[in-house]
């Protein structure tokens, strides 16, 4: 049972998000029924800003593979710099024991942090 069949099985719901909407997140293993081998729903990938969620720890081995690419229109002249600033937010709500429980559509009522870098 799991995500892939239609039972939520989340304790844990995260939200990445670049403020440069050209860049691209997404996890590294491209076959996410399970990222490494686990369940986590991924939304949105590719995108600058995703969604993950499913069991703590899935969701936590899952983000080993994160990867940020730039805009596709950086790095194409040799003169260009190596590198461009930009910030992640980062926004992690523990969810406790839903299992068989659609995601709440309001978070807000859940424990959260948030972080930027």
């Amino acid at each position: 049972s799991g995500a892939e069949d239609g039972n939520e099985e989340a304790t844990f719901w995260a939200s990445i998000e670049a403020n440069n909407p050209g860049i691209s997140i997404s996890l590294g293993d491209p076959g996410h029924g399970g990222v490494g081998g686990v369940a986590v729903r991924v939304e949105h990938e590719n995108t600058h800003s995703i969604a993950l969620h499913g069991l703590y720890e899935h969701v936590k081995r899952a983000l080993r593979s994160l990867m940020f690419r730039p805009p596709t229109a950086l790095f194409q002249a040799a003169d260009e710099p190596d590198s461009f600033p930009f910030d992640v937010t980062v926004v992690v709500v523990a969810l406790g024991h839903r299992f068989n429980l659609p995601l709440p559509h309001d978070l807000s009522s859940f424990p959260r942090d948030v972080t930027v870098f």
